[in-house]
């Protein structure tokens, strides 16, 4: 199996694992703390997320290619790049734990809508969780360079661990009575013990020397071009992405909030099977452009194309169907029939999201990311005056329908580009493989939940019926629409698994 699959592999299954040890952690939350403290938990993913997608400025994706394309031929100058990104995201995080810290009593009194809670357990809770905001940009780095040396089960590794003994923690302190502030103490805790186990193995794999920021203009000089776009980029991503959350929690009580982050969350963290993809596709894509031959380029890109775009479909429908039984465990019936919508349509703008990962990153690979950064300069004059209204009308559902009205946008615009300046394909063969996608998925999952799953009041035992029966069906569409370099790749697969078997027995 080449690297690449390796990777890929390590990716999803880090990522799937990380998703279904958060659900543990959820429920002893919700149960135990209420709505508000599960509010202001989930409040402080968003901000970190908003304040570390806005200041991320390109740097890792810099780190990456560069990290990738060089370790072997450059060590000195891979270790420069890294101790020169140490600085900038150390001193960045510093300064937001402490803008956090010291604006957590006004984000309390003018921005969340508390319930339950008193203000000041609240401005509490949040400035012990702060601690993650300056810890998550230098925790991001480090994974960069394991993604750069195509080393991706470090990285899963350590999320996965660092996740169930995080949850692990949380039950045990609720178990035994331990009250909010306990809670957030162990996961600003849990969260700076994984971001040494990531220092200790960078030290290892690149010298002690690389954990010790420094300033170095070389290193500037050389990536200035492509790090000012993907700075561009990322900053425009912090607004896209996570703008809807933003205006929920202005707009909503902070316990709706809370469950439309977490079904966020869980949906982002599907669409991280699409981004591991693309993660571990990027150093691959750099490698094979240097070669400067654009044949093994493009049936690289078709293979991964095919996997995303017909292997996302079944994990997206198991969030729908899975959505009712699961968060009326969670929270309460009454939320999950608040949730569902959102959840189908959280599911296909992240759908659509995904599908535009591979191109995305080829664009990246090649040279070209001022076409992504462009449009999301010109998404912005859509995005937010949309988004606004859609939520203030419609609340949570609104919220969720604006990511389809942002992908919309990106097929619009920035996808004919990358399909006439990168792929060199005309953009109707790419809207043509996506719209059989999508019509395989609207027969087999949209036909057994019209037939099965509404007739019978979403039962339980209806929605896993029909997902499995919908499921079965795609799959075996998908895989005579696939394409011929992706159906190899499996076949291949399913004739080395016998022969590994009978030398494991010989």
């Amino acid at each position: 199996m080449s690297r690449l699959f390796k990777n890929i592999i390590y990716n999803v299954m880090g990522q799937g694992l990380v998703l279904l040890l958060g659900f543990i952690g959820v429920k002893f939350i919700f149960g135990r703390l209420g709505a508000d403290a599960f509010g202001i938990i989930y409040f402080n993913l968003v901000l970190a997320g908003v304040l570390t997608t806005a200041l991320e400025l390109g740097v890792l994706a810099t780190t990456v290619r560069e990290v990738s394309a060089h370790h072997a031929s450059e060590p000195r100058y891979v270790e420069q790049l890294i101790r020169t990104a140490s600085i900038f995201y150390w001193g960045v995080g510093a300064a937001l734990y402490i803008g956090v810290f010291l604006a957590a009593p006004v984000l309390v009194d003018r921005w969340v809508n508390l319930k339950t809670i008193d203000p000041a357990t609240a401005t509490t809770m949040l400035r012990f969780l702060s601690v993650t905001t300056l810890i998550m940009l230098p925790r991001a780095l480090y994974s960069s360079l394991f993604q750069g040396r195509q080393r991706m089960e470090l990285n899963n590794s350590i999320d996965v661990a660092s996740s169930a003994i995080q949850q692990l923690g949380t039950i045990v302190i609720l178990a035994r009575g331990g009250d909010a502030f306990a809670v957030v103490e162990w996961i600003a805790a849990s969260a700076a013990l994984s971001t040494l186990t990531y220092m200790t193995i960078v030290s290892r794999m690149f010298g002690w020397r690389a954990l010790v920021p420094t300033y170095f203009h070389e290193v500037v000089r050389r990536n200035v071009r492509f790090t000012s776009h993907m700075a561009a980029l990322s900053v425009l991503n912090m607004v896209l992405i996570q703008y809807d959350k933003v205006v929920v929690s202005k707009l909503q009580p902070i316990a709706s909030v809370g469950y439309y982050s977490f079904a966020s969350t869980v949906v982002v963290r599907i669409s991280f099977a699409a981004n591991a993809i693309g993660q571990a596709a990027l150093p691959s894509f750099a490698s094979l452009h240097n070669l400067g031959d654009p044949k093994p380029l493009l049936i690289q890109y078709r293979k991964l194309q095919d996997l995303i775009s017909y292997g996302m479909i079944p994990l997206f429908a198991a969030a729908i169907f899975g959505a009712t039984p699961v968060y009326s465990y969670l929270f309460t019936h009454q939320v999950a029939a608040l949730l569902l919508l959102p959840t189908a349509l959280l599911c296909l703008g992240f759908f659509m999201y995904s599908s535009v990962n591979i191109p995305y990153t080829f664009s990246v690979a090649v040279g070209r990311p001022e076409i992504a950064s462009r449009t999301n300069v010109m998404a912005l004059f859509v995005v937010i005056p949309v988004t606004t209204t859609l939520i203030y009308l419609y609340g949570l559902t609104g919220a969720a329908s604006s990511w389809v009205v942002y992908q919309l946008f990106v097929y619009a615009y920035m996808i004919p580009r990358i399909c006439r300046e990168c792929l060199v394909i005309r953009p109707v063969t790419w809207y043509a493989h996506i719209a059989k996608v999508l019509g395989l998925a609207a027969v087999t999952y949209g036909s057994l939940w019209v037939l099965v799953v509404v007739p019978y009041g979403h039962s339980t035992e209806a929605l896993v019926i029909a997902y499995v029966v919908a499921s079965a069906a795609f799959l075996a569409g998908a895989f005579l629409l696939i394409g011929p370099e992706l159906r190899e790749t499996v076949l291949g697969l399913r004739r080395r698994l016998p022969e590994r078997k009978a030398t494991g027995v010989g």
